[in-house]
């Protein structure tokens, strides 16, 4: 989609060890653990799920987590384990190191970013656990200097209340990118960005930075739409629960025994016999 240049510096711009220094003042708390100096990469290249006794690693995690409240969310540079949460009763809630570790391990998310070709050093980043309601965060594209389009982050649910808060998401999300993002990023013509609103929709903070390119999942839109001369909706939201689509997000982390549920057929028709399942899951539900 782009050349080699622009898909180097949207790398860059989207490691939360670059952007999270810029932005800490409206994001939300975290500590990072350099992972070069550990023995990391060859614990997590063992098919072994077993944390060793004595792991240098898990001291430094456990210090931090004390830090920050004793329950945190994790990621590396680029990407979180969400792939793996719904394998553990607590989700990516972490409340140790081996928490922390074992979530990681069970991450193809998290292979990939370690399989990057990319100078920086891996990182593993500790962010303060919070409970975030999946109706209240979003995300931005921009596309040529100009906030363009916005989707609801979690399209796999239907919010009916979100409908009479459009021109407020609207005008707080091109708020924050003039005020906050613009200017201060290496290629802010080009991005893509996630916010959280609190629960009145007066204030907003910047969840996380992603790659503009079609390896980001544009949600209730397509590339060919974000990138075309064509106008476009500034925000779209799921129309009717019957409109909830499946993400590749979902796919990865549905139970065995609910995949086993549904005959192996094409991925729509699959979604649809799903949705109710996790409507009624996701009722409950707080994650990021």
């Amino acid at each position: 989609m782009f050349d080699e240049s622009f898909k180097n510096i949207q790398l860059q711009q989207s490691d939360i060890s670059y952007w999270y220094p810029i932005f800490k003042d409206f994001s939300l708390t975290s500590k990072f653990i350099n992972l070069e100096s550990t023995n990391f990469r060859d614990w997590m290249k063992e098919d072994s799920i077993i944390i060793p006794e004595a792991f240098p690693l898990s001291t430094l995690i456990d210090n931090e987590l004390d830090e920050l409240g004793g329950i945190v969310m994790c990621k590396l540079n680029w990407s979180s384990p969400k792939d793996a949460a719904k394998l553990f009763l607590d989700g990516q809630k972490c409340r140790s190191s081996h928490d922390v570790l074992r979530l990681i391990k069970s991450s193809d998310y998290i292979l990939h970013d370690i399989n990057r070709r990319y100078s920086k050093p891996l990182c593993l980043c500790l962010r303060k656990w919070y409970k975030i309601h999946k109706s209240n965060e979003f995300r931005c594209f921009v596309v040529n200097g100009k906030l363009r389009a916005m989707s609801q982050r979690h399209i796999d649910c239907y919010f009916e209340e979100l409908f009479s808060k459009q021109e407020v998401i609207i005008d707080l999300c091109e708020q924050f990118y003039d005020d906050n993002l613009k200017g201060k990023i290496m290629d802010d013509q080009f991005l893509v960005f996630d916010v959280y609103f609190n629960t009145s929709f007066t204030k907003l903070w910047l969840i996380d930075i992603n790659v503009f390119d079609e390896y980001t999942n544009p949600l209730l839109y397509t590339w060919d739409e974000l990138l075309g001369e064509k106008e476009i909706e500034e925000l779209r939201l799921v129309e009717t629960p019957e409109n909830c689509k499946g993400t590749t997000d979902t796919f990865n982390s549905y139970p065995l025994e609910l995949i086993d549920l549904v005959v192996p057929i094409e991925e729509k028709e699959i979604t649809n016999q799903l949705n109710p399942y996790l409507r009624d899951y996701n009722k409950s539900q707080y994650v990021h």
